[in-house]
Parts: structure tokens; C-alpha cells; sequence
């Protein structure tokens, strides 16, 4: 067996055994012992190759159970984390993300927490390494790196609607809920202390970004800078809810939300535009990267933009050495890496789960479109190409993304195709065009505004079409309790698809 497969079925392997976690709780020092086994065991079977590789797959289904064990929440600290529920307590801590202000609140992540009393009881103690979700009034505003004193009544997330809120929450370490704490402000960036470089250069990156944030609000009317924001610099948080359900309503809501899937989407034909106005495959490859870690640099480095721009990079590769369709290996090891970081990424991140899902669907189902599209017009003109390639991508991407999107959202999209048919040939041409607007305007505001109309203009037709086809009644349909078999069997029929249609390149 070639040493490539080996190391995928590894890879598959150690997936697999994360996700077998979601159904077996199994003690790690039973994982352990039988681990143990069975490298005994293949030790004894090293000269049957096939068998070797048999026990070779089965330790790492076994490491994948034992690291997601690993950071799943024991009995132990769950009881700690109830002791606390609705305890009035006065914390101290330091903001550890970028604060979220929407609908006339800010959302805030508290974390390095120390506790300064209780006023109840003094059997809950919070722990340092634990973070609590605080929500505040939008006013006064915090940033990053603030130093906080809170005194308040601590919750702890429920689940609702059948969204299961506290896992997602607590495979983010936040275990604690606090609604309009008082809150006493006691320095910003670790209250004057040297901080750690790292935290340094990111609060200049959020505050850079909030800079930009409000240059684009001088430059645009508030309906189009509100979108640029969102497209651009990943800040969503003051689109109204109506907007939002708009793009719902119509499957566009990945070019507003900085995802797995947007950055997937615009990666590839960034890739692609560059290619076809004759930039040679290696100088392509190299100024998207670069331009796409700006970019995941620019919206303030959020985790689930640095995971999607890896998966990105290596369908990069991929497109760089041309050969879109033989890049599993690549994909899967980027897949198991972020596991390894962090297993609740598999089964509490519908982020990790749309990337990868649009990864794997632009890598195989993306080619065997194009072949088929290719047999019905021929046409070698560049703009033709182009548009081609963003319109099947989006369609690759919707189709393998299609299961999870129902699962997670309870809808599907009937207007999606036309919609992103429509308005995704405007994206790239939108953000970069955004980025030279900010540019200009950073040295001269009046001709900053002379040259932005044809990013308004875009954003607008944008924005009028989302308008236009969430109107419809038949726009989107609610499908709840997606059963999960129906998931399993169009995901066995796309691969059968593929299987038979796939040797394309």
C-alpha cells in the first residue's frame, strides 16, 4: 500500500474517531489499554501489510476518541459549573475577543477571570481557565484587552429550539451566561501592565479595523457601508435582523458572514480571476495567499476565518499544481490538524463543518460541472470563463453544503441558485475594489467618495436583488427535524456520482 494512502486512511481514521465520540463515551483509561493491544497486536502482524494497516487505522480511530475525550467536560466540573448557577458573585477579568455590538447590546467575552467574592456562598469558585458570556447595554462601548469588575448573578447556558447552545458554547470554554452585570471599568489592556506582544498586535488590529469600520460610513450611504463592512471586514453585528432574514431567505447569507464557506467561495475565484487575466499559475498562487491572509488579518484574525482561509490554501495548492481533484490528502490533514487543536470543531461548529463540506464539493464535484458545461457551450472568451467558473463553484459548494445548511437552519433555499447566479460574479470586484476605496480615502476622503459609486453601485444591485427574490413566497421552506438518514443517503448518492463521473483532470 503507498505510503499516501497510509497517511489519508490515518487522517480518515482519527476522524472517524472523533466522530464516533458524538456516540460512545468511552474512559480514557480504557482507550488507553486498548490502544495498548492493539499496537501489540500489530506488532505481531508487521510483516502482513494489509493486516498491519488494519491495526494502523484502528489506533487512530482509537486517538480520535481519546482526544475528544480528552476535552470533553467531566462529571466533575459540570457539578462545579451548577454550584455557581444564579450565585451573585463579583469577578474580575480581562475582555478576550473582539466585543459584538448588536440590536442596542454588546456581547462580551470574559476570560482570565479571578474571583473577588461571592456575596451567597463561597462553594462556587470560578475557575481562571473558564470564560463567561456577558451580555451589557451598548453604551459605554469596550474593547479588546479591557480589564472588567463585574458584580452579578451567574446562568448557565440551555439549550432551545433543539439547538444544542450549551455544547456550543461550552466547546468554547464559555461555561457562564451574565445579563446586564454591573460592570466597573478598571484599565484597558491589562490595566496598564506590559502585555504579552501577541495581544498587543491585536488589539491595533481590532482597532485598525474599527477605523476602517468608520471610514467606510463616511464614505458610504449607511444601508451599502453596513454590507461593505460585513463583506469586508467580517463586522455583521449592526445589519438589521430584517436584512439578515433576507439573506436567509435567499442562501446569500455566506457573503455577509466571514465563514468557512465565504472565504472558500472567495478564495477560489480570486484564484481564478488572477489566472484569467494571465497572471501565471505560481505567481497566482502566492497573491492569493497573500491577499487572502491580509484579508483574514484585516477582519481581526477570528478563529473561524484562520480555519477556513486554511482550507482555502489548500485547494490553492491544489489549483496550483494543477490538479484540482487529487488534493485529498491535503484537505484531510488540514481537517485532522484542526481536530487535533480542537475535536468540538466536528460535531458544535457548523463553521468547520460548511468549510470543509465546500471544500471537498469545489475539489470534485467543481470539475466534473465543468466538463459537463464545457459539452453544452464552448466559449474561450475570458469574461465567459470567469463568470462560468464563479457559478459553478457556488453551485459545487451549495450542493455538498446543502445537508448541513437544512440541518443546522431548518430551511432550504429555493431561490438560492439564481440568487448567487446573480450577485457572486459582483463579490470579488466588490471587495477589492473596497479595499483601493479605503486606500485613497485614508489620504483623501473627497476623492475617496468620487471614486466609490461603482462599489456602490454594485452593493446596491446586490442588496435590490436579495430584496427582490426573498419577496417571493416560494423563496425558502422550512424543514425541520431533518432525519438523519435522509443525510446519510444523498451524501452515499453524490459519491456514487462522483465515483463514476470524477476522473476528470
Amino acid at each position: 500500500m503507498p505510503k499516501s494512502k497510509i497517511f489519508l486512511l490515518s487522517c480518515l481514521s482519527f476522524i472517524a474517531g472523533i466522530f464516533l465520540s458524538g456516540f460512545l463515551n468511552i474512559d480514557q483509561w480504557i482507550l488507553l489499554l486498548l490502544m495498548s493491544w492493539v499496537i501489540a497486536a500489530a506488532y505481531i502482524f508487521k510483516k502482513d501489510r494489509k493486516t498491519m494497516a488494519i491495526f494502523f487505522c484502528l489506533l487512530f480511530i482509537l486517538s480520535g476518541l481519546f482526544r475528544a475525550q480528552s476535552v470533553a467536560i467531566s462529571q466533575e466540573k459540570l457539578s462545579e459549573i451548577m454550584k455557581c448557577a444564579n450565585q451573585k458573585m463579583v469577578l474580575g477579568g480581562t475582555i478576550g475577543k473582539e466585543p459584538e455590538i448588536k440590536n442596542g447590546k454588546q456581547k462580551l467575552i470574559l476570560g482570565n477571570i479571578h474571583n473577588i467574592g461571592s456575596v451567597e456562598t463561597r462553594h462556587c469558585l470560578v475557575s481562571t481557565a473558564d470564560k463567561i458570556l456577558i451580555y451589557a447595554d451598548k453604551y459605554p462601548e469596550y474593547r479588546y484587552g479591557d480589564v472588567l469588575k463585574i458584580s452579578t448573578k451567574l446562568k448557565i447556558p440551555e439549550s432551545f429550539d433543539g439547538f444544542d447552545y450549551q455544547n456550543y458554547l461550552f466547546s468554547q470554554g464559555i461555561y457562564y451566561l451574565s445579563y446586564y452585570p454591573k460592570i466597573e471599568f478598571i484599565g484597558a489592556v491589562e490595566a496598564g501592565r506590559d502585555p504579552p506582544l501577541q495581544k498587543k498586535y491585536y488589539a491595533q488590529i481590532l482597532s485598525f479595523k474599527k477605523n476602517l469600520i468608520d471610514l467606510n460610513k463616511s464614505i458610504y450611504p449607511q444601508s451599502q457601508a453596513l454590507i461593505i463592512n460585513a463583506m469586508v471586514l467580517g463586522n455583521k453585528t449592526e445589519i438589521s435582523q430584517e436584512v439578515l432574514e433576507n439573506f436567509n431567505l435567499t442562501g446569500t447569507r455566506h457573503i455577509v458572514a466571514i465563514s468557512g464557506l465565504h472565504i472558500t467561495i472567495i478564495t477560489i475565484m480570486l484564484m481564478y480571476l488572477l489566472l484569467a487575466v494571465g497572471i501565471n499559475r505560481n505567481r497566482a498562487f502566492y497573491l492569493a495567499v497573500l491577499l487572502i491572509a491580509f484579508f483574514v488579518i484585516m477582519i481581526g484574525l477570528p478563529p473561524s476565518a484562520i480555519r477556513a482561509a486554511v482550507m482555502g490554501g489548500m485547494v490553492l495548492l491544489a489549483i496550483k499544481v494543477g490538479r484540482l481533484n487529487n488534493s485529498l490528502n491535503a484537505i484531510v490533514f488540514a481537517a485532522a490538524a484542526m481536530l487535533l487543536i480542537n475535536p468540538n470543531l466536528l460535531w458544535h461548529n457548523v463553521g468547520f463543518q460548511l468549510s470543509f463540506a465546500a471544500v471537498l464539493g469545489i475539489v470534485y464535484l467543481f470539475p466534473v460541472l465543468e466538463k459537463y458545461s464545457e459539452k453544452i457551450i464552448k466559449n474561450d472568451l475570458v469574461i465567459y470563463r470567469f463568470i462560468r467558473s464563479i457559478i459553478l463553484i457556488t453551485l459545487s459548494a451549495q450542493i455538498a453544503t446543502l445537508p448541513i445548511l437544512i440541518n443546522s437552519f431548518e430551511s432550504l433555499s429555493l431561490s438560492s441558485i439564481l440568487a448567487n447566479v446573480l450577485i457572486l460574479p459582483l463579490v470579488p470586484a466588490v471587495i477589492l475594489g473596497s479595499f483601493l476605496v479605503m486606500l485613497i480615502s485614508s489620504v483623501s476622503l473627497f476623492f475617496g467618495q468620487i471614486i466609490s459609486w461603482p462599489i456602490w453601485l454594485a452593493v446596491t444591485y446586490q442588496m435590490k436583488i436579495i430584496e427582490y427574490l426573498a419577496g417571493f413566497s416560494w423563496s425558502a421552506i422550512t424543514i425541520k427535524n431533518f432525519p438523519a438518514w435522509v443525510f446519510g443517503i444523498y451524501y452515499l448518492l453524490l459519491a456514487i456520482f462522483l465515483a463514476k463521473n470524477g476522473k476528470t483532470s
